[in-house]
């Protein structure tokens, strides 16, 4: 048992000395200048009240602190704490506090050695070269987000000449919006900075220039480390997209209108895909979309047939639509024509047209009803059918006159037609 009466008599001592449960992160004890320094109290979480963080720091080590036979060892680090903006070197250890495994931390404060150490921009010649000369625009902060350093490409986007934006906070500088809903957006460097890693900017990002110009914008920032792996800051590299953006927007724009008009259109329409042999002669097609109309013209649902090939879908097609739709997809001619399709049992008008290589739309028109019912010409042509009658043997009483032959003319009915329905 350690009391903390022990830790009484080190209070006043320039030392930060804590103790926090293992599991939880729960401060247990706090010297009275740790909690002078820090404004901590006991209870609190060690990660949010000692460095105002929402997560576990990713620099614990209190994984570190039990070895694999489970006994107690011991782990140092310098550590940069950015709710005082300061650097520490700290040590830690495992020890006993009434029953609970804890961590006990000794902290002191480093921090003019590390930033007498610290380069506030890129020193050396060949590498400031490069940077200055990078198409990309880039930026440097110091570990607390304030701008130390930027090229001419950021300095030509944010509208800050380099002078002008040093160690100014980096939202004052790189003051970025949400294409979108037009909030403040969130800052890659600031999770870089927070994290430790690379962290990039969100799709819809906006940038607003001092001059009051806006550029969409792309990028990444990372955490910057020397050799011993002190945190020196971050770097942030972007580019300008605006043209690809609204180039992409607009597209978008226009394949949600079509995309719109494809689902609520009256007509059926189906995007499908040509497969052919190795000799490229068509043998099959593939479905890749279909629309409502599409699905209740034919009966066909498109979770159950778009991705399937037509020969699992309808068996029985006749190869005169292959042939058809073969000449579309490949050689880019639209076609026009009307069919009977004895697979589904329909009459049909079918435009087809190709969108891209090996790829043809198709869009129907079922005229079933107008070829069983029959709809008379607005002047009789005169046919007659064979036994003499102007009248469809369909329609006659009794139904026993001889069948058509062929086309009915007058009336626009298939014999195949006429057979049918009289039969039933």
């Amino acid at each position: 048992m350690v009391l903390p009466a022990v830790f009484d008599l080190l209070s006043e001592l320039p030392l930060i000395i804590y103790v926090s449960d293992l599991k939880s992160n729960e401060l247990l004890f706090l010297t009275r200048y740790a909690q002078k320094k820090l404004g901590s109290k006991v209870g609190e979480l060690c990660y949010e009240s000692i460095h105002g963080s929402d997560n576990p720091c990713s620099f614990c080590k209190s994984g570190e602190l039990v070895d694999e036979q489970g006994r107690p060892s011991a782990a140092a680090a310098e550590i940069y704490n950015a709710k005082l903006d300061r650097w520490f070197a700290e040590r830690s250890t495992v020890l006993a506090w009434q029953g609970r495994a804890a961590r006990l931390t000794v902290a002191w404060d480093i921090t003019d050695r590390i930033r007498s150490a610290q380069a506030p921009a890129p020193q050396d010649e060949y590498y400031a070269a490069v940077l200055k000369s990078m198409a990309e625009a880039a930026l440097i902060t110091d570990p607390k987000g304030r701008v130390l350093w930027l090229n001419p490409a950021a300095a030509k986007l944010t509208g800050w000449q380099p002078a002008a934006a040093k160690n100014q906070p980096l939202p004052e500088v790189f003051p970025l919006l949400n294409t979108l809903t037009r909030l403040p957006a969130a800052n890659p460097v600031q999770k870089a900075l927070q994290a430790g890693e690379v962290s990039r900017l969100g799709a819809h990002s906006t940038l607003l220039a001092k001059g009051g110009a806006e550029y969409q914008i792309a990028g990444s920032a990372a955490p910057i480390w020397d050799k011993r792996r002190h945190f020196l800051g971050a770097l942030l590299v972007f580019r300008d997209i605006t043209a690809d953006y609204r180039r992409r927007t607009a597209l978008k724009n226009r394949e949600e209108r079509f995309h719109g008009l494809f689902q609520r259109s009256l007509n059926a329409i189906a995007l499908h895909e040509i497969i052919c042999d190795a000799r490229g002669t068509p043998y099959d097609y593939r479905f890749l979309a279909v629309n409502p109309a599409f699905e209740k013209m034919t009966g066909l649902n498109s979770k159950e047939i778009v991705g399937r090939q037509v020969s699992s879908v309808l068996p029985g097609l006749e190869q005169k639509w292959l042939d058809i739709y073969g000449e579309v997809a490949l050689k880019g001619e639209p076609a026009e024509f009307e069919e009977y399709s004895a697979e589904l049992d329909r009459h049909y008008i079918v435009r087809a047209y190709s969108p891209g290589r090996n790829q043809f739309v198709t869009v129907f028109q079922d005229i079933t009803a107008r070829k069983e019912t029959g709809r008379p010409l607005a002047r009789p042509c005169g046919a007659r059918f064979p036994d003499g009658a102007l009248q469809p043997p369909l329609f006659r009483a009794g139904g026993k006159a001889p069948r058509c032959p062929g086309v009915c003319t007058a009336f626009k009915l298939d014999y195949r037609r006429c057979e049918r329905l009289k039969d039933n």
